[in-house]
């Protein structure tokens, strides 16, 4: 099974394989921006209107084998250090279920703080166990500098081996995770591109957004539903780069990622919502589709 397979398949862009291995055990360096701030799109503040408690959880398949799932939780709101701006605590869990883990087992915890007010990311943690890689990557924000501090780890039976990274920054960024809250207050309209910012990998990458159409969307759980069709591209080191296609089906309204399918080497990857907790989407459970 493809490294990461799991939880590039929930999120909307992937995160590229580690480069770790025979380095010093601690190496520190400052890297060159890798480009200048014009060709990053302007950001744009957007004050994030989420809910304590959503709980999102999504079903993983590769091609018709169930994998395992993928829980995307807003667990508070909450002062970033002593007396801070306001930011959400969006965690997001991705597990494999027993029968894939007796293959490649998965358990992936990934933590975001997102600035309630604007929207950018100020810290992304996650802490990585797939077959037998285990590690973490940590990225502190500092926006008044404009710079990047990454901590990788890899754990070995030899000791840890943790490098370290401080990135330029074009301006205030997302993450992997934090842009997937930060589209649903961007008014999505078919045929008009968006484009984010997002550090991930020790760079700063553009995010597009093409947005294809609107489509009907129904599944037994929420009944039917008005979906954007939207195909992200980016320029992404990771596991499909440049090898498949990723679409992605957003409710029309909340934004919520209904479906999102990504074209692999071998195949396909899906990850399907199946319960929405603590959100405005419908629950039509055995209902019939009219």
């Amino acid at each position: 099974m493809p490294t990461r397979l799991l939880t590039t398949a929930l999120l909307i862009s992937a995160f590229s394989a580690p480069a770790w291995a025979g380095a010093t055990p601690v190496k520190v360096a400052v890297e060159a921006a890798t480009a200048s701030k014009d060709d990053f799109p302007k950001f744009n503040p957007l004050e994030l209107k989420l809910t304590e408690g959503e709980r999102l959880t999504y079903q993983i398949k590769w091609g018709v084998v169930d994998a395992g799932q993928a829980v995307m939780t807003v667990k508070r709101k909450e002062p970033y250090g002593a007396g801070g701006p306001e930011v959400w605590n969006v965690q997001c869990e991705t597990r494999s279920n027993a029968f894939m883990s007796m293959f490649y087992e998965v358990k992936d915890d990934i933590k975001t703080l997102i600035d309630a007010k604007e929207g950018f990311s100020r810290s992304f943690d996650m802490k990585k166990n797939e077959g037998s890689f285990h590690g973490s990557e940590e990225i502190k924000f500092d926006y008044d500098k404009n710079l990047a501090n990454y901590t990788r780890i890899k754990k070995g039976s030899a000791g840890d081996e943790v490098r370290s990274r401080i990135i330029p920054l074009p301006g205030k960024v997302h993450d992997p995770l934090s842009c997937l809250y930060f589209i649903r207050g961007l008014d999505l309209k078919a045929g008009v591109d968006q484009k984010l910012t997002v550090n991930t990998d020790k760079k700063n990458w553009v995010l597009t957004l093409k947005v294809l159409r609107t489509d009907d969307y129904y599944q037994d759980k929420f009944g039917n539903l008005k979906a954007l069709v939207v195909e992200p591209e980016s320029q992404f080191q990771g596991v499909f780069v440049r090898k498949g296609k990723m679409t992605v089906w957003l409710e029309e309204k909340t934004k919520i990622p209904l479906m999102m399918k990504v074209g692999v080497p071998i195949g396909s990857a899906t990850a399907t919502l199946i319960k929405a907790e603590g959100t405005a989407l419908p629950d039509k459970s055995g209902k019939k589709k009219k």
